[in-house]
């Protein structure tokens, strides 16, 4: 598929939000560089940061959009305090701060 096309069938799906449409563009470019780059880490447990490219036994995790961030320092550069604080939501949200184990 063209990215021409599959921009405007992103475009139609998200009713022409464009903020909605970037959201699902990094979440679909996020998928496609864990599955391209990190095959293999993710079999040996390893993540990534998405800013820095720390490796990570800890950190923010984003589950709707497949980020992962090392540190507040990282995480601020894509999100605000209150950003997070919503997409949290108490816990009960998909993004939220947790630890993977070591092999």
């Amino acid at each position: 598929m063209s990215n021409e096309r599959l921009y405007n069938e992103l475009e139609e799906l998200c009713n022409y939000d464009y903020e909605e449409m970037q959201r699902t563009l990094n979440a679909l470019q996020n998928m496609l560089d864990l599955s391209i780059n990190n095959d293999e880490d993710e079999e040996n447990n390893k993540r990534y940061c998405s800013i820095c490219k720390k490796e990570m036994t800890e950190g923010y995790y984003n589950e709707d959009e497949f980020q992962y961030y090392c540190s507040d320092e990282c995480l601020h550069k894509d999100y605000t305090d209150e950003e997070y604080n919503k997409l949290y939501d108490e816990g009960r949200g998909n993004f939220y701060w947790t630890s993977w184990e070591e092999d």
